[in-house]
């Protein structure tokens, strides 16, 4: 019964970590599309870069080992308090706890 609710919570969290993907990706491909509203730190071709990352991330998850780069990007070179360099460090951290569950089952 426990692992039936611990697969059940699992599942959960891969929807949560689908939606907030498309929610980012959303928010991404608004900016690409006004580049004047994006901040000075962020490059068009790292925004590019970062969605085809997500979408890696979301055939891999639970099959095999991916490491996106985007965490290094954002620490290295954006404003850690932007609220999309906040959403997509909580997606790479979602993702490797996700992961590392859903390999397990």
């Amino acid at each position: 019964m426990e692992k039936l609710q611990n697969d059940e919570k699992t599942y959960e969290s891969l929807d949560c970590f689908n939606r907030l993907v498309d929610e980012t990706k959303n928010e991404i491909l608004a900016l690409l599309k006004n580049p004047e509203s994006m901040p000075k730190y962020m490059i068009d071709r790292q925004l590019h870069s970062i969605l085809e990352e997500l979408n890696k991330m979301r055939t891999a998850i639970g099959q095999f080992d991916f490491y996106p780069y985007y965490p290094k990007g954002i620490t290295y070179c954006w404003d850690y308090n932007d609220n999309l360099a906040k959403k997509l460090m909580h997606i790479a951290e979602i993702y490797q706890k996700l992961n590392i569950k859903l390999r397990r089952l």
